[in-house]
């Protein structure tokens, strides 16, 4: 990361590549597929970036289908790895922006993956306050991935590699990934303090 603490906030490159690489790196980690990840801004969709990801088959994104269908325990498992992708990029937007500015505040594109996870907990407790504390504990398990050392080698990495390419497939991640956890092998380096 580039920068010195207490400059400000991340500039809207750095911030959409912390918070997509989040995504992406969180997507590697808990083994959902995904296609690519960008920083190109999607005017028609409202974003930044993307991490266009696949619900696994014979998973239909019909959560109460799926439900039916498969039983609610194994969805809710399913669907609870799509979950934790969605707010790895807030996690991983946070943890940068501290790491770079002192200032660990959410900043644009979290509240639609928020939300969106929010909705999905609903649908599957049917009750706000469980779906509440739902939420916030996939938030948790996200900051862990982000905070482990290999999620945060991994996420520094792809976050520069978008800055430079503004378009990584998985297959490139996933690379940049393992090439990042090596180097940080040989230089015995450390995950972000805890802020």
């Amino acid at each position: 990361m580039t920068g010195k603490k207490g400059q400000g906030r991340l500039s809207e490159n750095q911030d959409v590549a912390f918070h997509e690489a989040g995504h992406a790196v969180a997507a590697v980690e808990l083994g959902v597929r995904f296609r690519d990840v960008s920083i190109v801004a999607d005017e028609s969709e409202g974003s930044a970036g993307h991490m266009f990801s696949v619900l696994p088959l014979p998973f239909s994104g019909d959560l109460e289908a799926d439900v039916e269908e498969r039983g609610e325990e194994k969805v809710r498992r399913r669907y609870e790895r799509h979950l934790i992708v969605s707010l790895a990029g807030e996690a991983a937007q946070r943890i940068a922006a501290n790491q770079l500015t002192g200032n660990p505040e959410r900043y644009r594109g979290c509240d639609n993956d928020r939300n969106a996870v929010y909705d999905v907990a609903v649908a599957i407790f049917e009750n706000n306050e469980v779906a509440e504390a739902y939420v916030a504990f996939l938030y948790r398990r996200a900051v862990s991935i982000m905070r482990s050392p290999a999620g945060w080698c991994g996420v520094a990495a792809v976050a520069a590699a978008l800055q430079d390419k503004k378009m990584l497939s998985s297959a490139q991640v996933r690379s940049i990934c393992r090439e990042a956890v090596m180097r940080a092998i040989k230089e015995d380096s450390r995950p972000p303090e805890k802020s």
